[in-house]
């Protein structure tokens, strides 16, 4: 059964989402910390930690997708689990306002060579 909350969901992603995980760190002008991703796509990444931000709140983060040099992005919080989306590790989920071409031209490969996979 559906829920009202369920249904008013919009979907407001421009592309398709792997589930990866690459140490991500974090770190604004209160708190540094290492996470891990969940999911990711060149819009954004959910990031599993402890360490809640708020929503809203600007990140600077460090990802590392290989073995080299991190990418160095910036994102807002857009959400935040506390647990309530039971099926989903704590942390919080991040758009991304600030990502090297580079970086953004990777992801956009791992995700439509990910989904060519199914």
């Amino acid at each position: 059964m559906e829920t009202a909350a369920a249904s008013e969901v919009v979907e407001r992603r421009f592309y398709r989402r792997i589930r990866r995980k690459f140490t991500i760190r974090c770190m604004n002008e209160t708190i540094r910390f290492t996470g891990i991703s969940c999911d990711i796509c060149p819009g954004g990444v959910f990031v599993m930690t402890n360490h809640l931000l708020q929503p809203r709140s600007i990140v600077e983060m460090e990802i590392w997708i290989d073995d080299d040099t991190p990418a160095k992005c910036r994102g807002q919080v857009v959400w935040i689990n506390r647990g309530q989306v039971v099926y989903y590790p704590a942390g919080f989920g991040v758009q991304f306002t600030e990502i090297p071409e580079g970086f953004k031209r990777r992801l956009i490969h791992l995700c439509d060579e990910r989904y060519q996979e199914y």
